[in-house]
This record gives structure tokens, C-alpha cells and sequence, in this order.
């Protein structure tokens, strides 16, 4: 049982870096976003809880997760906090549906979802916002 939870980690670790190695990953995901360089003062009023990729790999290099659907609920918040904050066929949004999908495929390949095409919930349309990163 042990050999199988450290398996989940490392599969879950590899599916992170090569989906955080991207253009698009790295230009809006990888990192908190910085709303006082982004001049976005509202983004802490509207995001309750942010999200970034980098911070999922920080949290399952140490520990946190228990789980891998508490990486994945974690990944998708990166996602949902992104189009709740922007609009909808902005660049930043734009960007998350590719980013999304990418790692959508990266689950199924490294065996960390069970089931359907879209295990994550159905597609979800962007419902308004403002400007900027997640």
C-alpha cells in the first residue's frame, strides 16, 4: 500500500513539471499572481482563495497531499479562479483552456484519474471578470 501512495507522488510530480514547462504555463500559472505589480488591487477581493501551479508543487513535494484528488481540486482552482477573475477570450483565459487541457491529458497518461474523458467536471464557460493571470 505504501509502494502504491509514493507511486501517485511521483507520477503526480512528473505530470507537474512537464506541464509547468510550458510557454503558457509559465508566463501565467507557474507563479501566485503578483496583484500589486499587475495593478489588478481587486484580484484579493474577487479570488478567495488563489491558486498556482508552482504552489501545488511545492505542496506535494512536502507532504501535504494526502491524496491525488486533493492536487487535482487544487489544480483546478487554478483554472476556475482564472475565468472567474477575467473575461471570457481574453489572453489569460485563452491561455488556461490550452494549459487545462494539457494537463487534463497529463492525468490520464500518468494513470492519476479514474474514469471519463473530463474527470475534472464538465467544461465550464468563463463567467466575466477583469484583466490579468489567474
Amino acid at each position: 500500500l505504501a509502494m502504491a501512495g509514493a507511486g501517485w507522488k511521483e507520477r503526480a510530480e512528473r505530470a507537474l513539471e512537464e506541464g509547468m514547462a510550458s510557454d503558457l504555463a509559465q508566463i501565467y500559472f507557474n507563479d501566485p499572481v503578483d496583484a500589486d505589480a499587475l495593478g489588478i488591487p481587486e484580484y484579493h477581493v474577487v479570488i478567495k482563495k488563489p491558486m498556482d501551479l508552482g504552489t501545488c508543487k511545492a505542496k506535494l513535494m512536502r507532504g501535504e497531499y494526502t491524496g491525488v484528488n486533493q492536487l487535482l481540486a487544487d489544480v483546478q482552482l487554478v483554472w476556475s479562479n482564472c475565468r472567474l477573475f477575467n473575461t471570457p477570450g481574453s489572453d489569460v483565459v485563452d491561455a488556461c483552456e490550452s494549459v487545462e487541457k494539457t494537463f487534463k491529458a497529463l492525468w490520464r497518461r500518468y494513470d492519476l484519474v479514474q474514469g471519463g474523458p473530463d474527470p475534472l467536471g464538465q467544461e465550464q464557460v468563463g463567467d466575466g471578470g477583469a484583466k490579468e493571470k489567474e
